[in-house]
């Protein structure tokens, strides 16, 4: 369940690779690859991480990074798993895909926003 004050698709997102990695550390899975269709996730850890950890977590404004928490949190599991994020198109029929947003349909309803 999020528990962030800011719950939109793009912390919703994060924090469900942030999930996944801890699912595969407690069954002892050192390797896992991470698709989604949110480039956000992807484009933080892979592009934008290291200079934001150099500029102590400031942005090219130099403001604050938005939704550094839950970034710093899949940043540790980085040091702990070998992960490979991987780009779907959303709403192609990919099954996968099409499934996690059922998901998250139905964890809207159960958990609705304040």
């Amino acid at each position: 369940m999020l528990t962030e004050e800011r719950a939109t698709n793009i912390v919703a997102e994060t924090a469900a690779a942030f999930e996944a990695c801890k699912l595969c550390l407690r069954h002892d899975i050192n390797h896992v690859k991470l698709i989604t269709d949110s480039k956000y996730p992807i484009s933080c850890m892979t592009e934008h991480l290291p200079k934001w950890k150099a500029n102590g977590w400031l942005n090219a404004k130099n403001r604050p990074v938005v939704n550094q928490k839950l970034l710093k949190e899949l940043d540790a599991f980085q040091q702990q798993l070998e992960i490979q994020f991987e780009y779907t198109p959303g709403h192609q029929g990919i099954y996968g895909n099409e499934k996690a947003d059922e998901l998250a349909k139905i964890g809207s309803k159960i958990y609705p926003s304040t």
